[in-house]
């Protein structure tokens, strides 16, 4: 029993110290899994840092390099800008090397005068008794006529320097916007679902205004720091290399810090024009919405969001104010201390007979200007960070393709409806026609709107679309003029798949007009006769008869004879008119425009009774006689049987029914009459 229990003890003993031998083996074995672990950490740290650098680098250069570009149509008043500087700095170089000379020959006067050594026969006096001036070989009158001449030059070339600099600064920003418009002009509708005008409005006018300053007089303020600084670093140099050597060990460090906070500058100045962005979404949407917020009472809500709005730009403008400070302090303490290590090294210099008390002065001269230089070089180098901040805003816009281009086409418009005038004399084949087509907005994947859509529209039709409300009808509006693509099917327009066709020409052979039609702010006449193009995309003259024929049939005549300046009158989208008066301007636009295919998306609806009447009439008359297509969406009974065919859309996006008034009317189960039934106003 006690040998059991002593073998028992000792088999544990043994595995206890077995069991104790391997933990520390592994103890062991994880330290140096986790040393290794640390140090490929480290090393792929170092790796992704040193990238991360590379790509900086990278960026920084392809970023400066593009920005720089936008100089390349002005590079000739550029350089001469650069000639006027060059000769501006010359004359102010001049002054230190002046002042120098000018401080030892009076002291040269002096001690020839007070010396006992040379008697004053030894000195050239003029005949009033005064020492004779002579400088650089010069006489005085010569010497003071060239250096007035010098700094006059100087004077003007600066003036100069700063019109050319001014003007070119506005070709610029002019031409900036320009482009940049011009490619806003071009994004599909997907780009407006995503982005707001108060932010677009931000990169147009205050980004193109940095980019501006900092390609302009930043970059002018950089050479003439670049050239001032090398002048006087090469004068110190010439008059003492030790001064001189004291000057640059100061600089180093001032290169390092400026680098660092350039950096800084650019991220800083990006966050400040994306707040200034922000401030202007609100402002935009509060200035739009004015009605809206007094009847919900909403002003303090309102004022609270512009409040921290405005509270959040300060946050970043204190940023960019503290990096900016923080640069300038640092290049001025740097800059004043080794002025001050400069004077008392010179001093001992000069009293030990080194250096001349000009020289000296003429030093301290260049030293300060040069300091100053140096400040200049690495406020340019923040400008153009910050420029190329702004700028990167303003690409972000310009490098965007739109997924729909407004110009390229396989098919001349004009060509394809010559064929297909010629080839439906029998009207035969239609002139819009949907086929088998899917469709869900971009921004809401997951809603069908329409699934295997089909329906055709021939020729001299005036089509009435109803349906239930979110069912899609003036999704038919964007579809048509392809301001979105479809997922599946064929849109044809002239027998002819749309997207073969160039946006812009396309556009100008369908009219449109919305509930509530915007007004451009001008007189009756101008929004009458709006951007109404020929073939050639000139402007089209019109008659007066024609005019008054097209405002007839709008039922315009009336109202527009009530202003005393009648069609010269001006108006704007605040100017008093009516929503049914907007209506009837649109309809007189069309009217005089008389395209092939009309769109109306619910353009009657405030319309008065007898207005209505003469409009639909008209729009019949125009279908009817002159063979053109209306497309109208409706609410109102009113305007619905008068259509020559009515397409009901259905819950599953597809076509419900389609016929005549009276046919589908006679229906008794016909979702035409299940709508009227329910509710007019929520078709």
């Amino acid at each position: 029993m006690f040998r059991n229990t002593l073998f028992l003890n000792n088999t544990c003993r043994y595995w206890s110290t077995r069991t104790l031998f391997n933990t520390s083996r592994v103890f062991k074995l994880n330290n140096k899994v986790r040393f290794y672990s640390t140090k490929i950490s480290q090393n792929n740290n170092k790796n992704q840092y040193q990238n991360n650098n590379n790509n900086d680098k990278s960026s920084f250069r392809d970023e400066a390099k593009r920005l720089f570009k936008l100089l390349k149509p002005e590079y000739r008043w550029i350089s001469f800008a650069v000639f006027c500087l060059i000769l501006q700095s010359t004359s102010s170089m001049f002054v230190p090397k002046l002042t120098g000379d000018l401080l030892d020959l009076s002291n040269k006067y002096i001690l020839k005068k007070e010396s006992n050594e040379e008697s004053e026969n030894t000195l050239n006096y003029t005949d009033s008794g005064r020492m004779k001036f002579e400088l650089w070989g010069l006489s005085e009158t010569q010497f003071f006529s060239v250096v007035g001449s010098v700094l006059v030059v100087g004077c003007l070339s600066n003036a100069l320097r700063l019109i050319i600099l001014r003007t070119t600064g506005e070709r610029i920003i002019a031409r900036l916007r320009t482009r940049l418009l011009n490619r806003i002009f071009e994004q599909d509708s997907k780009f407006w679902d995503k982005n707001k005008t108060g932010d677009i409005l931000s990169r147009l006018n205050s980004d193109c205004v940095v980019v501006s300053r900092s390609l302009t007089n930043n970059i002018s303020d950089g050479a003439r720091s670049l050239f001032q600084g090398s002048v006087g670093i090469f004068m110190m140099l010439t008059i003492s290399t030790e001064l001189a050597g004291s000057i640059i060990l100061f600089l180093t460090p001032a290169v390092v810090i400026s680098r660092f906070l350039g950096k800084r500058a650019k991220t800083i100045s990006k966050k400040v024009q994306e707040k200034i962005g922000e401030i202007l979404k609100i402002n935009e949407y509060q200035l739009n919405n004015q009605n809206l917020i007094r009847n919900y009472s909403a002003e303090r809500v309102e004022l609270v969001r512009y409040s921290d709005s405005i509270r959040n730009f300060y946050k970043a403008s204190l940023k960019d104010v503290m990096n900016s400070a923080l640069a300038q302090s640092t290049n001025q303490i740097l800059g004043t201390t080794s002025l001050v290590a400069c004077l008392l090294i010179g001093t001992n210099m000069v009293q030990q007979g080194h250096l001349t008390a000009g020289e000296l002065s003429s030093f301290a001269m260049y030293a300060i200007y040069s300091a100053s230089a140096f400040a200049g070089l690495f406020n340019f180098y923040n400008e153009i960070n910050k420029g190329i901040g702004s700028y990167s805003r303003v690409i972000e816009i310009y490098d965007k393709k739109p997924s729909i281009s407004p110009y390229k086409g396989t098919k001349d418009i004009h060509k394809v409806i010559e064929e297909y005038n010629m080839n439906n004399k029998d009207n035969s084949v239609p002139i819009v026609e949907f086929q088998d087509v899917k469709f869900s907005y971009p921004s809401r994947k997951e809603v069908t709107i329409f699934n295997h859509l089909d329906f055709k529209i021939n020729k001299g039709e005036n089509i009435c679309i109803v349906g239930s409300s979110g069912k899609g009808k003036s999704s038919l509006l964007n579809l048509l003029f392809r301001s979105y693509d479809i997922e599946n099917g064929t849109i044809k327009v002239y027998d002819e798949d749309i997207k073969n066709f160039s946006l812009r020409k396309y556009r100008r052979h369908v009219g449109v007009v919305p509930q509530e039609p915007p007004l451009i702010s001008g007189t009756i006449l101008e929004n009458i006769t709006y951007a109404l193009t020929d073939s050639r995309n000139k402007k089209r003259r019109f008659t007066e008869q024609e005019i008054a024929v097209a405002v007839e049939k709008a039922n315009c005549t009336d109202f527009i004879k009530s202003f005393p300046e009648g069609l010269n009158t001006k108006v704007s989208n605040k100017s008093g008119l009516s929503v049914g008066q907007k209506q009837r301007l649109a309809l007189a636009r069309q009217f005089l425009n008389n395209p092939d295919i009309l769109f109306l998306d619910e353009s009657t609806s405030a319309l008065d009774g007898v207005s209505e009447n003469i409009v639909v009439s008209n729009i019949q008359k125009r279908s009817s006689v002159e063979g053109k297509t209306t497309i109208s969406i409706a609410h109102r009974k009113s305007t619905i049987k008068f259509a020559s065919r009515i397409i009901v859309l259905g819950d599953d996006g597809k076509v419900a029914e389609t016929g005549s008034y009276d046919e589908l009317i006679a229906k008794k189960d016909s979702k035409l009459n299940d709508l009227l039934a329910h509710n007019m106003q929520n078709l």
